[in-house]
């Protein structure tokens, strides 16, 4: 394969267009196949990778392509479609609909190859192409910030919290049938009293049904101790029910919380709007904990992978879910938990080209 020169559009073998992975970073190939239209719902590129003059063997790995629009609203999709031959570096890839919403060329966008176990980046192809405006449907919408993996995960917490919140409800529904029971036999015995179907000492008393007296029967003053207690059943019943239903409802158990320590390369940029977290109880000691705000990057150098650390007021348990990002393109961070249940998660970063940024992070964690 001859070397191709990035400024021009890629050279073509059949219907795949030829990207190869030694370029110069400055540089960008022009792939005619992703530009798009304002409103176009996905395009459908075919690519084959190549390595100088070898095929880029795709075994085990994963395709992403990464970008900020006309706007400088960043985009990033994981929509590989299909490898057709790993070993030539054929494949297919949808570019979501989201990544055309501005008109305008990309300010800057990437093929970016990863292993697909540990995500670690093994080329990054930088490309350019063009969003034109479409005349015909003038509303689009605003440009929005898009990770189509995080976006379909978020979505998936959402159907199973919906799901926690219908069976909430069944089990309310429940004991209001238990309250309208009790209800019923307190109306029919204060119907009963009504009715002068029960015994008054003052009035006048028909006994309608078999009554039997062993002994003796002297009555000055009757009182009823099994209807007392019968009351302090139902009264306990009641305040049962109602600290049953009172514990069983989601409620918030710290807000806006900044009493955590971050680690090496991270700190608090004190601007005002740094990351906070919240905390809320779901049910059965199950905890949905949630942070967002800014954090300071002080990582200028040395290593393009590197681990910090994040400690937060609560305890977290290590069979968790973790879900997190900060929107920068030089890098990301995605948090984990040891084997352990403790206070402090690991974070993975990435980028060495930090000078005191400040970035603006999310964290999303479901545990017990």
């Amino acid at each position: 394969m001859a070397n191709q020169d990035p400024q021009d559009s890629v050279d073509m073998n059949g219907r795949y267009a030829v990207v190869n992975t030694v370029i110069n970073q400055s540089d960008g190939y022009l792939i005619p196949g992703l530009n798009g239209r304002q409103g176009d719902e996905g395009r459908r590129v075919y690519l084959q990778f190549y390595d100088g003059q070898v095929p880029h063997d795709l075994t085990g790995q994963k395709v992403e392509l990464q970008g900020k629009d006309a706007k400088g609203v960043t985009k990033t999709s994981v929509s590989l479609e299909h490898v057709y031959s790993p070993q030539a570096g054929t494949c297919s890839f949808l570019v979501p609909g989201a990544f055309y919403q501005a008109a305008g060329p990309y300010q800057n966008a990437y093929f970016v190859i990863k292993t697909a176990d540990t995500s670690q980046a093994v080329s990054t192809i930088p490309v350019k192409f063009t969003v034109e405006e479409n005349a015909v449907f003038m509303t689009t919408g605003e440009s929005q910030t898009w990770f189509d993996e995080y976006n379909g995960q978020l979505q998936n917490y959402a159907n199973l919290l919906k799901q926690w919140v219908t069976s909430s409800g069944d089990q309310i529904a429940a004991n209001q049938k238990l309250i309208n029971a009790a209800q019923d036999r307190i109306n029919e015995m204060i119907k009963g009293i009504h009715d002068n179907n029960l015994a008054q000492t003052t009035g006048n008393n028909d006994w309608s049904g078999s009554n039997h007296f062993t002994g003796p029967v002297t009555i000055d003053n009757l009182t009823s101790p099994a209807l007392d207690k019968q009351m302090q059943n139902m009264q306990a019943q009641f305040g049962q029910l109602s600290g049953s239903i009172t514990s069983s409802l989601s409620k918030y158990t710290d807000y806006w919380s900044r009493d955590y320590t971050w680690g090496p390369g991270l700190s608090k940029p004190n601007n005002g709007n740094d990351f906070a977290l919240s905390r809320f109880s779901l049910s059965n000691n199950c905890y949905l904990i949630w942070g967002r705000g800014d954090v300071k990057i002080d990582h200028n150098g040395g290593d393009q992978y590197w681990e910090s650390t994040l400690t937060v007021p609560w305890a977290i348990n290590s069979a968790c879910l973790f879900l997190g990002d900060w929107h920068s393109w030089k890098g990301y961070f995605k948090p984990y938990h040891s084997a352990t249940s403790s206070n402090t998660m690991a974070i993975s970063c990435s980028g060495n080209s930090f000078n005191g940024d400040v970035v603006t992070a999310d964290l999303f964690i479901i545990t017990q």
